[in-house]
């Protein structure tokens, strides 16, 4: 059972999702195959309304995460946690 709190984020979500209109398709996508893990678990880090709401606008806008389903996006943005890099820290190489 969902809290008021859960419903509202849930809401937040359908909302962000239906003001970006229809989905534009895609040229084409290129990946490696994956089999997940029957006994995997998602990480689930806290995050504040505020940070859920402002993470859901700005993963439904790029074109890695707008077309996940609202199941998968939360089961993202759960396990998304903040790391604190100094300035010019390489962060990917």
């Amino acid at each position: 059972m969902q809290s008021d709190e859960e419903d509202d984020y849930v809401e937040d979500i359908k909302t962000v999702i239906a003001k970006q209109g229809p989905r534009k398709h895609r040229n084409s996508v290129s990946a490696e195959s994956f089999i997940l893990k029957k006994d995997f678990i998602p990480p689930v880090h806290p995050k504040t309304e505020d940070l859920r709401r402002n993470l859901v606008s700005v993963l439904t806008r790029s074109f890695v995460f707008k077309n996940l389903s609202l199941n998968d996006l939360n089961t993202v943005i759960n396990a998304m946690m903040k790391v604190e890099v100094a300035k010019n820290d390489t962060i990917i190489k």
